[in-house]
Order: structure tokens, then C-alpha cells, then sequence
């Protein structure tokens, strides 16, 4: 799947912070619950209209893009080293 530009916009900000590794580490744990991630972000959708976060968590209600998240994360990881 084509990384979507909110996915990008928000592998840069895990990569400004410093927090790519953390991040992959939670991502890789939570692999197995890409739906039930996507769900819980759904959850959260309602509280964050309005705010910049709303592209975002609109984007990762998809179960799908939580794989591409992964690999773009992981990407910036193996250009660290």
C-alpha cells in the first residue's frame, strides 16, 4: 500500500522526536491487533474534530494502514544505521 501523506506527516514527527524506536516496538507488539488499533482509534475520532490530529486518526481507522505505518517507521530506523 502507497503511504498515505498523513502516515508520512506522522513518521516525520516519531522521527523529529526521537521516538522512531520506542514506536517500532509498540507497533511490531501491537501487529497482531492492526483491527482492533483501528477500532479504538475510531473511538477516538469524536474527540479529536478540530484539533490536528483528525487527519490522522482519520487515516489510522483503517486497518491497513497500520502495516504501512509500521514499514515507513522501520524504514527511517534502518536509514539511522
Amino acid at each position: 500500500m502507497q503511504p498515505s501523506y498523513p502516515l508520512q506527516q506522522l513518521a516525520d514527527q516519531i522521527e523529529r522526536a526521537g521516538l522512531n524506536v520506542p514506536v517500532a516496538i509498540l507497533l511490531h507488539i501491537a501487529a497482531p491487533f492492526d483491527v482492533v488499533c483501528s477500532q479504538m482509534v475510531q473511538t477516538l475520532v469524536p474527540l479529536l474534530r478540530g484539533t490536528r490530529w483528525a487527519v490522522i486518526a482519520d487515516t489510522l481507522t483503517v486497518p491497513g494502514h497500520w502495516p504501512t505505518l509500521r514499514d515507513l517507521v522501520q524504514s527511517r530506523l534502518q536509514r539511522e544505521d
